[in-house]
Order: structure tokens, then sequence, then C-alpha cells
């Protein structure tokens, strides 16, 4: 995974969160949250073309990260 200017967390990091996540940590799951939401939701912005459905879209995916993290 490439770095943006120091701003991305490494491959190694985001597995070491994944991994507290999965053994129920919420401050990893919120940590996995801020990392990815930018991204996650600026894809579906621009898939979807509206930011509401954008919004909505970006909840889901996070949900059932949430649901399916063990």
């Amino acid at each position: 995974m490439a770095e943006d200017a120091g701003t991305q967390e490494s491959t190694a990091d985001v597995r070491r969160l994944v991994e507290r996540a999965q053994q129920g940590d919420r401050s990893a799951f919120e940590e996995l949250y801020l990392i990815h939401f930018d991204r996650i939701y600026s894809y579906l912005h621009l898939s979807v073309g509206n930011r509401h459905d954008a919004e909505d879209l970006t909840t889901q995916t996070f949900v059932r990260m949430l649901e399916s993290i063990e």
C-alpha cells in the first residue's frame, strides 16, 4: 500500500487494528472508521452521484463491517 505524505496507515498497522477490533476493541473499530471513511465515502459519492445515497451506503458499509468483523 502506498503512503500518501505519511497520512495513510501502513498495512501492518491496519491489520493490527482489525485484530483488535475482532477482539472487541471499540477504539480499534473507531480508528478503522476514521482511516477509511473518506476514501469509502468519496468512492461511493462518485459511483452514485449524490451525497445522500453516498452517506447511506457508507453507513451500510461500516455496519456490515461491524457485523462481520469476527
